[in-house]
């Protein structure tokens, strides 16, 4: 089972990722949080045209090589691609039946409340029911 993690937060993105990876056959398919940089991560850095033309290939590829997409939510409304990833993992979703698709946390725009959008209080409430579908 392949999974897509949209986050703003990388840290958090990279525990959950740990998470779920411990589960038997379950791994996390979205390249940016191996690949992303800390030092330059969501500090105001300005990467390079060629740099996010490649980031934003990675990204739309691996959402399309996921069975399951999940966004982690904020407290604060969020901006940020992972809206744009969640709109593209609906219209796979719509088209070809998958993927799965949750969010976690509090509802930050109309779409998470789609209806075929699983929201999820916690992490762990996701780790859980990703556990109950292997």
């Amino acid at each position: 089972m392949k999974v897509y993690i949209a986050a703003r937060d990388l840290e958090r993105a990279r525990l959950l990722r740990d998470k779920i990876e411990a589960l038997p056959g379950v791994t996390c398919c979205a390249r940016w949080i191996t690949e992303a940089d800390p030092v330059k991560f969501g500090k105001g850095h300005h990467y390079p045209d060629e740099e996010r033309e490649q980031q934003a290939l990675a990204c739309y590829a691996d959402v399309l090589a996921a069975n399951v997409f999940v966004s982690l939510g904020e407290e604060s409304m969020g901006k940020g691609g992972r809206h744009v990833e969640l709109g593209i993992a609906l219209a796979r979703l719509d088209l070809i039946g998958t993927p799965n698709c949750y969010h976690i946390g509090y509802p930050e725009h109309v779409f998470h409340w789609y209806p075929e959008v699983l929201l999820l209080p916690c992490d762990d409430d996701f780790v859980a029911t990703l556990f109950s579908e292997i």
